[in-house]
């Protein structure tokens, strides 16, 4: 059963594009100019509207299909959600749980662990677009920017397996989710903007959502925390991975000097489970070889 129920939202017209500006994540150097999202964070309700409130603007055919399910709610024919038969939550409530997220930074990529259902999620920061034709997933394919402070992520692709809300709304493949989040002292004000045009005649504005730094929580993400019993650690395995990187980084930088962009791509295709195909200019085979090794010594 899904635990909450539509967001009082602010139906408006305004644009979801937005521009760039200031470091974008793509290289260790720029990550560290970024704002410090690292730590546990969870997503708090006081000071601000939650609970019910008034339902978004339907098209036609999907109201009819909310009537419906209220109808058959009210004969005792309640469906499942999704969460009963093992499936995730997926976008955009599972970024709204009152669980733990994580948030880690690499080149290229920001990932997001989120403890409830052992969920997480990719957001690409190299500058790809999306997919013409995506796969479609309960998270969807996510691509960010930044602007200035303010981290910007555009999400298209959902498989339509998931609610919105719980008065039995599924969302059409066409959803458009943009997300930004904004640290400011020990919170992060998250803003959340749907779109669906078989679904919503008017894009909706979720209300802000604040998420709190945990103050002391060094044990990571709870592996308990799983949809039917899927379960993982985190914190054990986030340390594990820096300390690798940084051993294996230290030994390339003493046979190799230069080509940093490229060692970092490697490491984050390792740790990724990724692929890695070199295009570089000829007679750098050696150069090649050299990091292989040495990636398989740190290893």
């Amino acid at each position: 059963m899904l635990r909450h129920a539509w967001f009082i939202a602010v139906l408006v017209a305004a644009p979801l594009a937005a521009q760039k500006s200031g470091p974008q994540g793509d290289t260790w150097d720029s990550i560290a100019k970024l704002p410090d999202f690292g730590g546990l964070w969870e997503v708090t309700f006081g000071g601000g509207p939650r609970g019910a409130g008034e339902p978004p603007s339907f098209t036609p055919e999907y109201a009819a299909k909310v009537q419906a399910f209220q109808a058959a709610s009210q004969r005792g024919e309640i469906e499942d959600g999704p969460a009963a038969n093992c499936v995730p939550n997926g976008m955009p409530s599972i970024m709204t749980q009152p669980y733990p997220i994580e948030i880690l930074f690499t080149p290229g990529k920001v990932t997001i662990l989120i403890e409830a259902y052992a969920q997480w999620r990719q957001i690409f920061t190299d500058g790809r677009e999306h997919p013409e034709d995506p796969d479609l997933t309960f998270n969807g394919h996510s691509i960010g920017h930044w602007e200035g402070d303010t981290l910007v992520v555009d999400t298209v692709g959902f498989t339509t397996d998931t609610f919105l809300g719980n008065q039995g709304m599924r969302h059409s493949d066409k959803m458009h989710i943009v997300e930004k989040l904004r640290r400011e002292g020990d919170a992060i004000f998250y803003d959340l903007t749907l779109e669906d045009p078989e679904v919503l005649v008017e894009p909706l504005v979720m209300p802000t959502r604040i998420l709190r730094r945990q103050a002391g929580a060094g044990g990571g993400l709870i592996p308990e925390r799983g949809n039917c019993e899927t379960s993982f650690e985190t914190e054990a395995a986030a340390t594990q991975i820096r300390e690798v990187a940084e051993k294996v980084k230290a030994n390339i930088g003493q046979v190799i000097v230069g080509k940093q962009d490229v060692i970092d791509l490697v490491l984050v295709a390792l740790f990724s489970e990724g692929h890695i195909l070199f295009e570089d200019v000829p007679g750098i085979e050696e150069v090649h070889g050299l990091l292989y090794q040495e990636v398989a010594k740190g290893t």
